[in-house]
């Protein structure tokens, strides 16, 4: 039947994190995913083959370990999704309204530090009628990319794991009204300067004031502004969960909590070849910072009074939907030289590292929700 051909949606309940792991909790919105992803068990049997004075091929077998896994893509992100996949990955959410705005529009995303990480519960729709559900669900890992060319849209992929599959009555949550964020409107800063610790919710020099500012980096020194050399870029976050130990006495056949193992996350540019400057930092293992700023259409425009700090004057503000990805210490792991349209192509892979004061990453997003994982 060509209307079974694929996962249609699926639900989620990307605001409330499950209060007990593997307890569902009301879904929330809806998130199309690219076809062709599809849940799948991942179960462990075993067999009595082994024992002594057993016939030559085994004679019984058991279930002892219930998991399910899936692999979701979309290939036009938007910021909602964004949130949703970074916001239980890695842990942390924290929901503001910046200054002058009205509503909440920030949600400021980092990595937890406890290894224990918040879970949600899904549901699966083929068709109007045909779906299932699964609680203590997590995002085992997520890549971030855009590329050059016509195309630009910023794409995710990240694989999930269920704990269980769970009964309960379809959901029809709509989807989020947002347009895909696209890299035509991105730029891309990196350098040996330090991070301010600011990421400031409002930017520029004069009016109308910004939320999200393509020409303003918050990394000191002057930073290259790569952004017209860009040929693509890649953010893996993984949490390497450590699957075996999901899974305790007394849990029964399914897991008994959502961890991640040793963390690790990777970010891969490629760029046009300019001078030796920039490599000179592999080789000195350099610390860098590197800040990945994305424009989205606008939300809504605010008519702001000085906000008494002297900072701004009277005038408009225009909040908008975007992305403020910012990596406040990495350094280069290695890079190649290559040919590509006619010129060389530097393609740079970086570790992200800990930083002090700011941690590994900051991912600062903007839309019209109230809160992730909360």
């Amino acid at each position: 039947m060509a209307e079974m051909n694929r996962t249609r949606m699926i639900q989620v309940s990307a605001a409330a994190k499950e209060d007990a792991f593997g307890t569902a909790v009301a879904l929330d919105s809806r998130i199309r995913c690219e076809s062709g992803n599809f849940p799948n068990p991942e179960h462990t049997t075993v067999n009595d083959q082994d024992l002594i004075g057993a016939s030559l091929e085994p004679s019984d077998q058991i279930l002892v370990a219930k998991s399910y896994t899936m692999a979701l893509s979309q290939p036009r992100v938007k910021p909602h999704t964004l949130a949703f996949i970074a916001a239980y990955a890695m842990g942390k959410c924290a929901t503001t309204t910046p200054a002058h705005a009205v509503n909440t529009r920030k949600h400021r995303i980092s990595v937890e530090q406890n290894i224990a990480l918040p879970t949600f519960t899904m549901q699966e729709t083929i068709k109007t009628g045909i779906f299932k559900k699964y609680t203590g669900c997590g995002i085992s890992d997520f890549s971030l990319t855009v590329q050059r060319g016509a195309n630009r849209m910023v794409n995710i992929s990240a694989n999930l794991s269920m704990a269980k599959a769970a009964n309960g009555a379809e959901d029809a949550s709509a989807e989020i009204d947002e347009k895909s964020l696209n890299g035509a409107n991105s730029a891309v800063f990196l350098g040996d300067g330090d991070y301010d610790g600011k990421l400031d919710d409002i930017r520029g020099a004069a009016a109308p004031y910004a939320n999200i500012d393509l020409a303003a980096s918050d990394i000191g020194g002057g930073p290259d502004n790569l952004t017209s050399r860009m040929q693509g870029m890649t953010w893996n976050f993984n949490n390497n969960p450590e699957s075996d130990d999901l899974y305790r006495i007394g849990s029964g056949a399914n897991r008994a909590a959502w961890e991640r193992g040793e963390p690790l996350q990777t970010v891969d540019l490629d760029f046009d070849y300019k001078d030796e400057a920039a490599l000179a930092h592999y080789e000195d293992q350099d610390d860098l910072a590197l800040q990945w700023i994305i424009k989205g259409d606008d939300i809504e425009t605010i008519n702001a009074d000085p906000d008494g700090a002297g900072r701004l004057a009277a005038g408009n503000i225009v909040f908008s939907y975007g992305v403020n990805l910012l990596f406040p210490k990495l350094r280069y792991t290695g890079y190649t030289r290559s040919v590509a349209a006619g010129k060389q192509i530097v393609q740079a892979n970086f570790q992200v590292l800990q930083h002090a004061t700011h941690g590994s990453v900051i991912l600062d997003i903007f839309n019209q929700q109230t809160g992730y994982s909360g």
